[in-house]
């Protein structure tokens, strides 16, 4: 399984076209991907709004484990 930092993801970003089209923004604390809802509102679960990619993807990977 592949892992990305700050650094080696916005290289992935500014090179692939097909990344950019997913990614709606991103910084530091996580991505946020590109959706037809536009919404500030965090989803059901996330009380705090600040779920970052690690944990989500922590999350999915829990689910399919379990």
């Amino acid at each position: 399984m592949e892992q990305f930092d700050y650094g080696t993801f916005k290289m992935a970003y500014d090179k692939d076209p097909v990344i950019q089209a997913l990614v709606h923004r991103f910084d530091t604390n996580g991505v946020e991907l590109e959706t037809e809802n536009k919404t500030d509102k965090p989803e059901v679960g996330n009380k705090s709004g600040k779920d970052t990619l690690k944990t989500t993807a922590m999350r999915a990977t829990n689910k399919n484990l379990g």
